[in-house]
């Protein structure tokens, strides 16, 4: 984003009565905003806004996995509320778990595996 696309979007936004709410950050550095719906100068209702500043500001360095899905969730609005920090762990968690059970079967089958070539 250019300079003057920069100015333009800062004095819109202190022209206009949108107000970003920081909502939370990931563990990436990547930040998540909440608008609520308000009235323009026209009268025209703007519905309410789930945004993320990411950290790549560029769209050519985002890879997916770059936004958590929790967040991705929230943003879609296919959750209400955004993640707090126990959701977070509790996903950790999970996942360590899951990683685990794949490699205690992993050893699992290659002992069956050596065992019966035996």
């Amino acid at each position: 984003m250019g300079w003057s696309q920069a100015l333009v979007r800062a004095v819109w936004r202190a022209l206009s009565k949108e107000v970003k709410e920081l909502v939370g950050t990931d563990q990436y550095g990547n930040k998540y905003y909440y608008i609520p719906a308000y009235k323009n100068w026209r009268g025209q209702i703007i519905r309410e806004k789930r945004i993320v500043e990411a950290v790549n500001k560029s769209e050519v360095d985002y890879e997916v996995g770059n936004i958590p899905t929790e967040w991705e969730a929230w943003i879609r609005k296919t959750r209400k509320t955004p993640p707090t920090m126990e959701v977070r762990i509790h996903k950790d968690n999970i996942q360590r778990a899951c990683v685990y059970n794949a490699v205690f079967l992993n050893w699992e089958f290659l002992l069956l595996g050596i065992q019966e070539a035996s």
